[in-house]
């Protein structure tokens, strides 16, 4: 199999206080992988990392050069828009981070902005507020949002977080759909335990700085 990236004893630290200490860590593509552990554990720092925000301190991260990533924050980000946007504005953010075209498509771009709502089976809702949405509706926006740019790798922060028992079994449906059947590469970084095998293939928890594997059941 084909590494997508791997951290090599990764040491990070803020300011006196040492959050991974010689972390390493490999994704293969086509794996889905689960990172748990408690508050602190340096889950987010390991995100970071990953997404290319900090870097490391001591080690190296290698990724393959056709590394492509789409990340789902966690739910509540999404409050910073603070005018009514819909389900597909929300979306097209991802088209033009900068602003300059604000929600005018080309037809190119509103093809791709249906393809991912259709994806995440909120097409019919495309013109629906998003903050009138459901939890799990908000969560799936949030999913066609990374996904509308065709990533290979999807990072996924908390996904569950605020959600009903039904809206997250229908998110590891959704997800293991993704994985599953189109081989897109999935990194979930939860607290979840109950049914979160619906979706791993792998497991890791953060323990002392560093990412220990542990049986995936």
């Amino acid at each position: 199999m084909e590494s997508l990236f791997t951290l090599e004893n990764i040491d990070f630290s803020y300011g006196p206080t040492r959050v991974l200490d010689g972390l390493s860590l490999t994704m293969q593509k086509g794996e889905s992988l689960c990172v748990m552990g408690p508050n602190g554990s340096g889950k987010s720092t390991l995100l970071k990392l990953i997404l290319g925000s900090i870097t490391p301190q001591k080690g190296k991260i290698l990724q393959h050069p056709d590394l492509k990533i789409g990340y789902v924050p966690q739910m509540g980000t999404e409050r910073l828009y603070s005018f009514p946007i819909t389900a597909k504005e929300m979306v097209g953010l991802n088209l033009y981070p900068g602003g300059t075209r604000f929600f005018k498509n080309t037809e190119y771009e509103e093809d791709r902005i249906s393809s991912a709502l259709r994806k995440v089976d909120l097409y019919d809702q495309k013109d629906d507020l998003f903050f009138n949405l459901s939890g799990g509706q908000k969560q799936r926006v949030l999913i066609a949002k990374a996904m509308v740019s065709s990533p290979n790798f999807l990072i996924l922060d908390e996904p569950t977080i605020g959600l009903d028992e039904k809206s997250k079994e229908g998110l590891y449906h959704l997800l293991r759909h993704f994985n599953r059947s189109h081989g897109l590469s999935l990194l979930v970084v939860t607290h979840e335990t109950k049914g979160i095998t619906e979706i791993c293939n792998r497991k890791v928890e953060m323990q002392g700085g560093r990412a220990v594997e542990v049986d995936c059941v």
